[in-house]
């Protein structure tokens, strides 16, 4: 039976957790697990379950949710969780980590210890929920006894030259045995809304070998308050981490008497986080020029590298970023979700599969295999992430973009498969200057989203204007000059609307590249001719431009008056 107060008993008695045979400290302390312990109902689960993947990703860092989301903490202290947890390491208990994990069917999440815990001189406590997707082929594993050996499995394989090589079950278990014989596997079927508690220096790793779709699951990640939480980045040499910064952490329990945490008060957090989001409003994006030289370094700990290119407002978007990333094989980089932006992903090299998941979450997912020359346009809302099932790594380039108000149609989801191999278009040896369409539509937060394939002879070329529209290129073969700046393959260059730009192709063999069309919804369109208008404006003669701006703002408010009456 558990060792615990009266009013925490019969909080846990309400949840059905009775009836144990073993005191939890005394498995917890001894095995360095305890549960699986029912937490959630089943009719509790999918509810929880499509709250939790509908929020926004945390500010701070990607463990950050408790401290920043009123919903995450909800379930943080939820009182059947905080009574296990004060039993196992005591009445001060801060909550440092709170994450959402995810792993499609086939992904295997290799084995670990909690880095940022891993050899950490005090109680800590980590608690998985699974929310969707829970099997026993799908469940955490756990190597019981691992937490008392005093390395982590990161440090073994380092030591063991295998830094960044996905070792198989057998070959931990006998790390393991070497340091401790009496180490053993523990494989608990969890069960949606069941919790599984252990410490965080334990030995632990999943292979969803489950084919009905993706397991998401909860991350609660708990210490005494003296125990110091730093962002760990990777090991280095034995026993060596290279340390990051202090997280914001709550506490849930108790108090904080140490004061070497960063210990924040979860409302004055998010009223800062939304004080400095207005403070620093995001500055308009003029022309962007980026040279990728592939490949691109991967990222040795996460598996996912992003190297943002350029970001901020433009006159058709309110917000329009664009970024390029490199996924290792076997990865995913963020669990199933949805936003109210949109995005346009252009797979550069490698493969990967775009993974979607039905809105009702549990029944299974979908995924369709994208290869170099694959685009994919995510319409606002729809539930998706990306899985690299191949050898080698997978670079992509992510379009993402949204306006003040949505005012378009519900646009599905499309795949587009483009061959770099064949852009040849028709009659190529006569014209300077061709297109050939690939997709054209309009969008909820765009008039017209459209993409079309463009050659370019030697020496032809366009003179120097402007669009009224956004428009991305990017060069697949040959080369390109703009604005004095010549561009190879697979440079990526960036015109807001209204922004002077030209294009030659100043070398020997025709040039071919890729044109994406961001076309303003009604309501940018209406600012766009304003913000149009105002530029011919301010850049006339000193001479003319009273005069000139005069007349502008006669016809505005006329315009305006007009309107309302």
């Amino acid at each position: 039976m558990f060792l615990i107060s009266d009013q925490r008993g019969v909080a846990l008695a309400s949840r059905g957790v009775t009836g144990y045979s073993m005191d939890a400290l005394t498995e917890f302390s001894d095995l360095g697990h305890y549960g699986p312990v029912p937490i959630f109902g089943s009719r509790e689960i999918p509810d929880l379950a499509k709250r939790l993947m509908r929020q926004p990703h945390p500010r701070s860092w990607y463990k950050g949710h408790g401290a920043e989301n009123a919903t995450f903490r909800e379930i943080a202290c939820h009182p059947a969780i905080i009574g296990i947890v004060r039993q196992l390491i005591g009445d001060d208990v801060m909550l440092w980590g709170t994450s959402l994990v995810s792993a499609p069917s086939g992904h295997i999440h290799p084995w670990h210890s909690d880095i940022e815990t891993s050899y950490a001189q005090g109680k800590t406590v980590t608690v998985w929920i699974p929310i969707a997707g829970a099997s026993r082929n799908s469940s955490l594993r756990l190597i019981s006894r691992t937490h008392a050996i005093g390395a982590s499995v990161q440090e073994m394989k380092f030591l063991r030259d295998k830094a960044g090589v996905n070792v198989d079950a057998a070959q931990v278990m006998a790390w393991a045995k070497s340091r401790n014989p009496a180490c053993d596997m523990y494989e608990p079927e969890v069960q949606a809304g069941q919790a599984l508690f252990f410490d965080g220096r334990i030995w632990h790793g999943s292979h969803n070998t489950d084919r009905s779709g993706t397991r998401v699951a909860l991350l609660l990640q708990y210490a005494e308050p003296g125990v110091p939480i730093r962002m760990m980045q990777s090991i280095s040499t034995p026993h060596t981490l290279i340390q990051g910064g202090r997280p914001p952490c709550i506490m849930v329990s108790g108090r904080d008497r140490s004061g070497v945490n960063k210990i924040v008060d979860p409302l004055e957090h998010e009223a800062a986080k939304m004080k400095e989001k207005r403070r620093k409003p995001r500055g308009f994006m003029s022309t962007a020029i980026t040279h990728l030289d592939l490949p691109l370094s991967e990222d040795a700990k996460t598996g996912w590298a992003a190297y943002p290119l350029a970001r901020g407002r433009t006159l058709c978007t309110d917000d329009m970023a664009f970024h390029v990333s490199v996924l290792s094989p076997g990865v995913t980089p963020h669990m199933p979700h949805s936003h109210a932006e949109e995005e346009l992903l252009v797979m550069l090299s490698g493969e990967a599969d775009l993974v979607r998941v039905p809105d009702d979450i549990l029944p299974g997912e979908q995924r369709h295999r994208l290869r170099a020359g694959s685009m994919v346009y995510y319409p606002a809302f729809y539930t998706h992430t990306i899985h690299n099932t191949g050898t080698g790594s997978a670079t992509y380039l992510m379009f993402k973009w949204r306006a003040p108000i949505a005012s378009g149609p519900e646009t599905r989801a499309a795949v587009y498969q483009f061959d770099y191999k064949d852009m040849s278009v028709d009659n190529v040896h006569e014209k300077p200057f061709q297109t050939r369409p690939v997709f054209g539509f309009p969008t909820r937060h765009l008039g017209r989203l459209t993409a079309h394939v463009t050659l370019l002879q030697p020496g032809a070329g366009y003179a120097a204007h402007r669009d009224r529209y956004d428009v991305a290129i990017i060069v697949l073969k040959g080369t390109v000059e703009t604005l004095g700046e010549e561009i190879r393959p697979l440079g990526v260059v960036y015109y807001s609307a209204g922004e002077l730009h030209d294009m030659r192709n100043p070398g020997d063999e025709p040039a071919y590249y890729l044109v994406f069309e961001f076309h303003p919804g009604p309501l940018q369109r209406r600012w766009l001719r304003v913000g149009l208008q105002l530029r011919r404006i301010l850049s006339s003669p000193l001479n003319q431009l009273p005069h000139n701006l005069g007349v502008f703002l006669k016809k505005f408010t006329k315009r305006k008056r007009g309107r309302r009456d």
